[in-house]
């Protein structure tokens, strides 16, 4: 008689959850529904996967720019020791 218990109270455990996540999952439907009517002028997944790659672009351009940087502070570096020296 226990063990029936249990069971029809885990049956109608499921069914409760089950109810809720029914009406969890439709109103969270609404809502992105809602979301999407209001965004019709905001920029689309393509809009945003270009602005990635091109500031990735950005990014290797900044690297390659600060790399030469360094490499023309060497050598100024390197002229303005021989010239301290070709002075002394």
């Amino acid at each position: 008689m226990n063990v029936f218990v249990y069971v029809v109270a885990a049956f109608i455990a499921i069914g409760i959850l089950t109810i809720v996540l029914v009406i969890g999952l439709a109103w969270l439907s609404m809502r992105i529904q809602r979301l999407e009517d209001r965004m019709t002028d905001g920029p689309s997944h393509k809009d945003l996967t270009a602005i990635r790659d091109r500031l990735g672009e950005m990014s290797g351009h900044m690297n390659a720019l600060a790399s030469q940087q360094q490499v023309s502070t060497q050598a100024i570096q390197t002229i303005q020791k021989h010239l301290m020296e070709s002075d002394s």
